[in-house]
């Protein structure tokens, strides 16, 4: 045997030697370990000298490690859901920012400034109207004259007939039959029982049978008459009236939806319950040409005149100049006991009611921010109080089914919307709104409310607060632009630019037309989708979402004693114009003319909804920690006990390793 293979053998016996002494230092270190071993269960496997037990404490050792596994998995499962609560709060508050307030007239158009500049887009509808008027007082004195010609069981009716007063007892008119005619006939839309009364002086029983005229009498005619009859007489006409027609609702199965180079198509077709179009009201105003009112009032098949709604589309040009004004409109104002007027108030126009003015608003422009206003006043003394004057004479009936205003409280910051959020003052009352603020805050994604501070979409800007409904809205009218290819809001006069449009693309469209059938039936359609959340819109709910609790109250203004003090009052203060004295010359026109309003905070409480993150990283950690400490008694002091046994592995396995190099690099 030479020296070489001594060499190797002894290189093979050190090497040898090496790994049972690294073998051995192992043994010593998971001794170490286990003898000190914080958790439970296993220094029991690693130390009982039995077999048996060995196994036994195996088995449970690994049976609460798996089941507190399990529970980990679950609880992690459980954080990445991203859950959240809702904390209820109230917060007392000793100043508020005072909310806005929209006002918007029930009447859009004046009818006395289309008729001065004869503007001949709507000129047809004021002949309509004094058609109407003619033919309703025309009914009215046929009854009237009709009930004169009738012996009635109360004796003959002469010029010198004399009468008690129902509301006044012993008192007695001697107004003439020609003057009570002529009053009934004026007062009738203001005064039903004024009409019925007339009518009882010289209705007899056996009479009733002649009145077949009643069934083609118009409406609010026939029923004043009708409540007559069956008050004295128990005679009730009203199961001869025939009805009014239906509505036709246009309804197609799958089968008969044919569509040809007329029809409106759509790509995206699969968005309509596989053309189902029983959404979809047909008034059959296909063929009338456009701003004939007179053909429009003949098709409509509704007794209140809702389906032509849609027919009024003045530009924002017109609105401007045949529209309501703040200056003519808004008589007096004062706000917490301070004076102010319509310069305060910001225009704006709205689809529905035309010109609309804002107390209070602010957008958070500054180059625009008008005054804003603060209060520390609480209760119905203070607020904002209006006296309005809604020029009832100027009144467009077809599209004015009221006298009044509509009014809406917002946030000063946020777009209004009064068609969906308002409320209707009626005139010759006082409205008080009593207001409590209230707020909703909600977290944004990963959460599930996954709100917005209306920067979700990079092609829409929101210069003030972000709302849902103004987003529906911008998204409604985007499609309405980009699948029916019309405009359905305010628009300007030159170049049918939409309020909303971004891109030249829409510059030149026209008004969507309730007469163009193609155009109406998918205007109906992108409603119908808007109103059942299928129409693909991306607005998520607003982060910060603010709104007022409103609680109603009115009353009879003004009163008979009141009256003379407050016409002397703006009389002697010049805050009247002459136009405006002339119609409140009397009680009973000042009723039918003005609004009184008033808006104040019933409380200076702010009622908060906040979402907060139900499970944080600290409720996950103390989570985790208590399963691990229930089960197998770890903590962090234990887990860092296993990582120093790991690591005090590693480094004897390094050192081997490095010893055995050594040996090799020898030989």
């Amino acid at each position: 045997m030479n020296e070489k293979d001594d060499l190797d053998n002894m290189t093979v016996i050190d090497t040898k030697e090496e790994e049972i002494k690294g073998a051995s230092d192992a043994k010593t270190v998971t001794d170490e370990f286990m003898g000190s071993f914080g958790a439970h269960g296993l220094p029991r496997v690693w130390s009982s000298a039995s077999p048996v037990k060995k196994i036994v404490w195996l088995v449970l050792f690994l049976a609460a490690s798996g089941y507190c596994l399990n529970i980990i998995i679950r609880v992690g499962i459980k954080f990445g859901t991203f859950p959240s609560g809702i904390n209820s709060k109230v917060y007392p508050r000793s100043i508020v920012d005072f909310p806005a307030v929209t006002i918007c007239n029930l009447n859009m158009l004046k009818a006395t400034s289309i008729s001065n500049n004869n503007v001949e887009k709507y000129i047809n509808l004021l002949s309509v109207q004094s058609e109407a008027e003619a033919s309703m007082n025309s009914w009215i004195t046929w009854a009237l004259n009709y009930t004169d010609s009738v012996t009635t069981s109360f004796g003959p009716t002469t010029d010198s007939t004399s009468r008690t007063n129902s509301s006044n007892a012993g008192t007695t008119d001697h107004t003439t039959v020609a003057d009570r005619r002529k009053r009934a006939v004026e007062e009738f839309p203001f005064n039903e029982d004024l009409l019925e009364d007339e009518l009882l002086l010289n209705l007899r029983a056996d009479h009733v049978n002649d009145l077949t005229r009643l069934i083609h009498m118009p409406e609010v005619v026939k029923m004043a008459t009708l409540r007559l009859l069956k008050k004295r007489h128990g005679f009730d006409m009203r199961e001869q009236r025939s009805a009014p027609p239906i509505p036709h609702r246009q309804k197609r199965d799958n089968q008969a939806a044919e569509t040809n180079s007329s029809d409106y198509y759509d790509d995206n077709f699969y968005y309509y319950d596989n053309y189902d179009y029983s959404y979809y009201d047909d008034y059959g105003f296909g063929d009338v040409s456009e701003n004939d009112f007179r053909t429009l009032l003949t098709k409509s098949k509704t007794d209140d005149y809702q389906d032509l709604m849609g027919v009024l589309k003045p530009t924002k040009t017109e609105l401007e100049l045949y529209g309501h004004s703040a200056q003519d409109m808004i008589v007096s104002c004062t706000f917490d006991s301070k004076k102010c007027n319509y310069t305060l108030f910001k225009t704006f126009q709205n689809s529905y009611y035309g010109n609309c003015f804002t107390f209070n608003y602010d957008d958070g422009n500054s180059t625009t921010q008008e005054v804003v206003f603060n209060t520390t006043k609480k209760g119905s003394r203070f607020g904002l109080k209006l006296t309005l004057n809604i020029e009832r004479q100027e009144y467009i009936g077809l599209f004015a089914h009221g006298s009044g205003v509509r009014v809406a409280v917002h946030p000063r910051n946020a777009t209004p919307f009064p068609e969906d959020y308002g409320i209707s003052a009626p005139t010759g009352w006082e409205t008080a709104i009593g207001v409590r603020e209230n707020r909703v805050t909600r977290l944004t994604k990963p959460f599930e409310s996954n709100c917005s501070h209306g920067n979700h979409d990079p092609s829409e800007t929101y210069t003030g607060l972000y709302t849902l409904l103004e987003c529906n809205q911008r998204c409604l009218q985007k499609q309405i632009r980009s699948k029916c290819k019309c405009l359905d809001e305010i628009m300007d006069d030159q170049t049918w630019e939409s309020v909303y449009a971004s891109d030249s693309a829409t510059s030149m469209l026209n008004p969507c037309s309730i007469l163009n059938s193609t155009e109406e039936k998918c205007r109906q359609r992108m409603y119908y989708l808007s109103q059942t959340n299928r129409l693909g819109c991306d607005c998520p709910l607003p982060c910060l979402e603010l709104g007022f609790e409103e609680s109603l109250h009115s009353s009879e203004w003004p009163s008979a004693q009141y009256y003379p003090l407050m016409m002397q009052k703006l009389t002697d203060s010049n805050i009247i114009s002459e136009g405006q004295l002339k119609i409140m010359n009397d009680l009973k026109t000042t009723r039918e003319n003005f609004v009184r309003l008033h808006v104040y905070y019933k409380d200076m409480i702010l009622e908060s909804l906040e979402e907060f993150e139900a499970y944080t990283v600290d409720s996950l950690i103390g989570d985790i920690g208590g399963i691990l400490g229930l089960f197998i008694g770890m903590s962090v002091l234990t887990i860092a006990e296993a990582v120093e046994y790991l690591i005090d592995l590693c480094l004897l396995r390094c050192k081997t390793n490095n010893k055995r190099n050594s040996v090799v690099a020898l030989k």
